[in-house]
């Protein structure tokens, strides 16, 4: 039987980053512009897993390696990008899973993935990582506790499938300083990027 690893944020890439912290590109998301979270937070208490915190609800875009990973002349150049990028509403809809995460898909019209192209296009200087080059954005909604059986987790998610969880509108993107040393990441503001039209 397959299951999920033991799980403190033990992956190849979070283990390289000094003290488990982080340099990351996210989009905040309020709750309580998701009213079928609830719904889905039900179905996920049967699973052995850690619900993420709703002021700590983000879209992850891309992270960008440890606190030192990009220079400001790229910060510069990652405002300008956003700031060209008109604002949307994102639907989310749909539950997925990682190997140690659940996460929702905010992404479905590939706007988020377009953006971190242009970005990754800009630094153009990210250390390599295996895993790095199929991210996509996504919006992690709990996480994997110990073992939790494969099947199990299939067979939770196979009814939200197609289920929408609310919209939001996408407005800021923030650079974040991400920590990753507990069950869920905390993330304070080092930088805040407005899209363009907003």
């Amino acid at each position: 039987m397959t299951t999920w690893p033991a799980l403190v944020h033990d992956d190849l890439e979070w283990d390289e980053m000094p003290n488990q912290h982080s340099l990351g590109v996210i989009v905040p998301v309020s709750a309580s512009l998701l009213p079928g979270i609830a719904e889905v937070r039900n179905a996920l208490a049967e699973l052995p897993v850690i619900m993420h915190p709703d002021h700590y609800l983000h879209v992850t875009l891309r992270q960008l390696g440890g606190p030192d990973a990009v220079h400001t002349v790229s910060l510069d150049a990652i405002g300008d990008i956003i700031a060209a990028t008109p604002g949307w509403t994102a639907e989310v809809r749909g539950l997925r899973a990682f190997p140690t995460a659940i996460w929702a898909d905010p992404d479905r019209d590939g706007r988020f993935v377009d953006l971190v192209d242009k970005v990754l296009a800009e630094i153009g200087n990210l250390p390599e990582h295996p895993g790095r080059a199929h991210a996509v954005g996504h919006l992690t909604l709990a996480y994997a506790q110990g073992a939790c059986a494969a099947d199990r987790v299939r067979e939770t998610l196979e009814p939200f499938e197609e289920f929408v969880l609310g919209q939001f509108a996408v407005r800021e993107a923030v650079l974040a300083d991400l920590y990753l040393d507990k069950p869920y990441p905390r993330w304070t503001v080092r930088r805040r990027f407005r899209f363009g039209g907003t």
